[in-house]
């Protein structure tokens, strides 16, 4: 980090996914090789040696929820102590043993009722009230994660959210003001993150992607996934109509497959049934 705030990127490493599915590991030894591998690279271009990572994970398990909390003003005025109080009364949630909290984030406050308080420092009042977000994921999925890193003799400085962290990286202050969805598509899921009313109004992730329009391109056009992944890359689009009706692509003999013409048109029509989907996925969500 600069003197001025800013973020300099002096390295980056990166490499084919492998090890993990839907943002989960299922093979810890392929899935500790790929971040070594990625590690190395980072640490070849950038010249430093890393020894600490922020750590975003993703996951259909991952899960927002609203809490409500509430403290008495004692002294009529509101201060700062009374926040800090509400607040942790906010991020007090009895979730199951089997969950661990990755964020809380309040969104509003209420004085004595009176609703999208930004700050009440100073306002008199007799309840202090907040709407808290949490943001939770199944622990042992999180642990895992953070110890397919220490495997690779690096600490875990942070453990977040990879939707939050996409959002916050490219909404503008004026976009979060007036209310915006951010929808991350990865290749086994999609992350989610809503600004609504100044605030984080919600966030979550769902186990579907990239991945499995490759699959069902693989599978309409009786064609190898290798063939179907650089089809989709190459030549489709989630829109219909984008193509002229008769226009082909030639695939070459593969896998125990034959060559054959695939229609652009069919190529287009079967992304855009999965991207619908997904995004209507999206929206019953939120």
């Amino acid at each position: 980090q600069l003197e001025d705030g800013q973020i300099l990127v002096t390295g980056m490493g990166e490499c084919a996914s492998r090890g993990v599915r839907k943002g989960d590991i299922i093979h810890f030894e392929n899935a500790l090789a790929c971040v070594k591998s990625t590690l190395e690279m980072a640490e070849e271009q950038s010249r430093v040696a890393i020894h600490e990572i922020h750590l975003v994970v993703t996951g259909g398990h991952i899960q927002s929820v609203i809490n409500h909390g509430n403290v008495p003003v004692e002294s009529g005025e509101i201060s700062r102590e009374d926040i800090e109080r509400v607040m942790e009364v906010g991020r007090t949630l009895s979730l199951p043993h089997d969950r661990a909290v990755l964020h809380t984030i309040n969104q509003h406050f209420y004085v004595d009722g009176q609703p999208g308080v930004i700050d009440p420092v100073g306002m008199e009042g007799t309840k202090l009230s907040v709407d808290m977000l949490i943001m939770h994921g199944i622990r042992n999925r999180v642990k895992n994660a953070v110890k397919l890193l220490k495997s690779a003799y690096v600490e875990v400085a942070d453990v977040a959210f990879s939707g939050l962290c996409s959002a916050l990286a490219v909404l503008t202050p004026e976009q979060k003001e007036s209310g915006v969805i951010v929808i991350d598509l990865g290749g086994g899921t999609t992350d989610y993150l809503v600004y609504g009313g100044r605030a984080i109004a919600c966030a979550g992730a769902l186990a579907v992607g990239g991945d499995h329009i490759t699959n069902d391109v693989a599978t309409g056009l009786c064609i190898p996934i290798s063939q179907a992944e650089r089809l989709k890359v190459e030549w489709g689009h989630a829109l219909k109509g984008q193509c002229a009706a008769n226009q082909t692509v030639s695939l070459q003999a593969e896998s125990g497959f034959q060559s054959k013409h695939v229609n652009l048109a069919d190529l287009h029509t079967i992304i855009h049934a999965r991207m619908e989907e997904i995004l209507w996925m999206v929206k019953s969500e939120i």
